[in-house]
C-alpha cells in the first residue's frame, strides 16, 4: 500500500465506526430552511449542479434522509448518459470537487473493480474516507459488497470503514448474507457485524412540515424538468448528430440552440452567445463556469477538466490528462466529433512504451471521431512517429520533449502526412532545425517555428517572401540561436528580423553577427 494511504488508514484502523450527531427536528427545520430555498431558487435558474450543492451542503448538516431522496433523484437525473470517471482521475487528480463527481467515480470505480487486484480496490476504498459524507456512496458500496473482490479480508475491512464513513442508515441485508458466508472466518464476520449495527443505529432526524414540502417541490420539479428534456430528446439527439456528421453545419447549431432556448436549456443560451460576435463575455464565462463539467463529459476522463475550448457551443481544443499507456483512456465518443486540436500534455507522458502501447495509440489516433483533429500540439517524438503511419489530416503539428527521437527520420516521415504544413519544435536545438530544414517535408511546410524556452525562438514562413522573425530572450542562448538562423538557412527565406541583442557582449554578438552574415538582408531591433 502506497505511503500516503497507508497513514491515513493506521489513523482510523483501529477507531470504532461512528455514528454522526443528528439534531432534534426543531434545529434541523432551522437549518434546512435557508438551504433549501437556496437550492430551489438555483433550480429554477436553470442551476442544477448549484443546487445538488446546496442540498448536499444541508445534508450534511441535518443527515435529514428526504433530502438525501432529492439528492439521489437530481443525482440520477443529471449524471444520466455522463461517462464514469476512471481510476486514476479518482486517485490523484481530483483537487476541486464537482457535485456530479462522487456518482461518476464510483461508477467507473466499480465497472474498474471487476478486472483489478484487491490492493487497487484496498486503496481505492480507503482513499474514499478522505471525501466529504455524500448519501450517494451507499448504493456502489453495497454493490462492491456483493463482487467476488469484496472476499478478500483487507477489501472487506476497508469496505465496511468506507459504508461507517457515510454516516447514514442503510439496507443491512445484504451485509447479513455475507456475514452468515464469513461464520467460518470471524474476522471478516465481525467486521460486517460491526458495520450491520452502524447502519441500524442511524436514526436520521424527523423533519417538519414546511422542510418536507420544500423537498416534495423540489422532487416534483426534477420530475416536470426530465419530462420535458425527454419530450424533446429525439429532435435534440438528431441535431446532434447532424452537427457531429458536419461539425460546420451552422443550421444545425443555430437550430438546435432555438430548440434549447425554448425549453430553458442553458447550452441554448451558450451556443447562442458564442454566434453573436458581440455576446456578453461575462455571460458565456458564467455558463461555461457553471456547465462546463457537464459539457466536458461526453468527451469523457481522459481530458483535462477545465481546458476545453469551446466555439459555436461545442469543443474544439482539448488537452489529454497525461498518461503513457492506454489504459484507462476509452475510445473518443461522438463527442470528440467537434475536436480540432489535442494537447498531448506532454510534460505528463510515461517514458517508457512497449508494442502493446504503440498499437492502442495507432488505433485510437484512427479512430472516425477524431477525424476532423488537425493540430496536435505538444507532441512527444514517439507520438509524432505514431501520426506518420496513416494518412491523417494533420495540418498543424507541435512536437515538444518526451520519449521518443526528434531526428532526420522523424522529419522525413511527417512528409507521409499529406497535409501537413505548419510544424513547430519546442525545447529545440540547432541539429533539429538542420534536421527540418533538410528533410522531404521542407519545402511543403507554410511556417515553421522553433524555440529553446527562456533562450531563443525563431519562425520561418517559407515562400512567403517574409524575414525570418528571431528572438534572443537571454544572452545565454546567443550561441544557440546563432547555430539555429544557420541551420534554418535551407528553408529559404533570406532575410531575418533579429530582436533582444541590446544588451549583448561582443563575444555572444559576435556569433550573431557571424550568422547573421547568411542572409542577405538583416534588420537588428
Amino acid at each position: 500500500m502506497p505511503a500516503r494511504f497507508a497513514t491515513c488508514w493506521r489513523r482510523r484502523e483501529s477507531e470504532p465506526l461512528r455514528t454522526p450527531h443528528f439534531r432534534e427536528a426543531g434545529a434541523v427545520s432551522n437549518v434546512l430552511g435557508e438551504r433549501l430555498a437556496r437550492a430551489l431558487d438555483a433550480f429554477s435558474k436553470r442551476d442544477e449542479e448549484a443546487a445538488l450543492d446546496c442540498l448536499l451542503e444541508a445534508w450534511r448538516a441535518s443527515g435529514a434522509q428526504p433530502l438525501a431522496d432529492v439528492i439521489q433523484q437530481l443525482s440520477d437525473w443529471r449524471c444520466a448518459g455522463l461517462t464514469p470517471l476512471d481510476m486514476s482521475s479518482w486517485l490523484y487528480d481530483f483537487t476541486r470537487w464537482h457535485p456530479l463527481d462522487i456518482p461518476r467515480l464510483l461508477a467507473g470505480f466499480v465497472e474498474d473493480a471487476k478486472r483489478m487486484l484487491p490492493e487497487a480496490v484496498q486503496e481505492g476504498l480507503e482513499t474514499l474516507l478522505r471525501w466529504p459524507r455524500d448519501p450517494r456512496m451507499i448504493p456502489p458500496l453495497l454493490t462492491l459488497l456483493q463482487m467476488p473482490v469484496a472476499e478478500d479480508a483487507q477489501v472487506l475491512k476497508a469496505l465496511c470503514a468506507a459504508l461507517g464513513h457515510v454516516g447514514v442508515r442503510y439496507d443491512v441485508q445484504p451485509l447479513r448474507e455475507q456475514r452468515d458466508r464469513f461464520a467460518g472466518r470471524p474476522r471478516m464476520a465481525g467486521w460486517l457485524e460491526q458495520a450491520i449495527h452502524a447502519g441500524l443505529s442511524r436514526q436520521p432526524p424527523d423533519v417538519d412540515a414546511e422542510p418536507q414540502a420544500h423537498c416534495h417541490a423540489l422532487q416534483a420539479a426534477i420530475v416536470e424538468r426530465a419530462a420535458v428534456e425527454q419530450r424533446e430528446a429525439p429532435t435534440r439527439e438528431a441535431l446532434l448528430a447532424r452537427i457531429r456528421a458536419a461539425p460546420g453545419d451552422d443550421e444545425a447549431r443555430r437550430v438546435l440552440a432555438d430548440l434549447l432556448l425554448a425549453v430553458g436549456d442553458p447550452l441554448g443560451e451558450f451556443i447562442a452567445l458564442q454566434y453573436d460576435p458581440r455576446a456578453d463575455r461575462a455571460r458565456i464565462a458564467q455558463l461555461l463556469d457553471a456547465n462546463r463539467v457537464r459539457w466536458e463529459a461526453g468527451l469523457g476522463s481522459a481530458v483535462t477538466r477545465g481546458w476545453t475550448r469551446f466555439e459555436r457551443g461545442f469543443p474544439v481544443s482539448v488537452q489529454l490528462r497525461g498518461t503513457g499507456s492506454r489504459y484507462g483512456i476509452a475510445e473518443p465518443g461522438p463527442a470528440w466529433s467537434t475536436v480540432e486540436e489535442i494537447d498531448w500534455n506532454e510534460g505528463r507522458v510515461r517514458a517508457h512504451w512497449d508494442a502493446e502501447d504503440a498499437e492502442d495509440w495507432g488505433q485510437w489516433l484512427l479512430h472516425p471521431h477524431l477525424r476532423g483533429v488537425t493540430r496536435h500540439q505538444r507532441v512527444s517524438p514517439y507520438i509524432a512517429s505514431l501520426l506518420t503511419s496513416s494518412p491523417l489530416p494533420l495540418r498543424h503539428l507541435g512536437i515538444s520533449k518526451g520519449y521518443g527521437t526528434c531526428d532526420d527520420a522523424l522529419f522525413d516521415a511527417l512528409a507521409n502526412l499529406p497535409r501537413l504544413s505548419r510544424l513547430s519544435l519546442s525545447d529545440a536545438t540547432a541539429l533539429q532545425v538542420a534536421a527540418c530544414a533538410q528533410s522531404r517535408l521542407a519545402s511543403r511546410l507554410e511556417h515553421f517555428a522553433a524555440a529553446l524556452e527562456g533562450e531563443w525562438s525563431l519562425t520561418v514562413r517559407p515562400g512567403a517572401g517574409t524575414p525570418v522573425q528571431a528572438t534572443l530572450v537571454s544572452p545565454s542562448g546567443a550561441r544557440g540561436l546563432a547555430e539555429a538562423l544557420r541551420a534554418a538557412v535551407p528553408l529559404g527565406s533570406r532575410a531575418l528580423v533579429l530582436r533582444g541583442t541590446g544588451q549583448l557582449s561582443s563575444p555572444a554578438m559576435a556569433h550573431l553577427r557571424a550568422a547573421a552574415t547568411t542572409y542577405a538582408r538583416v534588420e537588428w531591433l
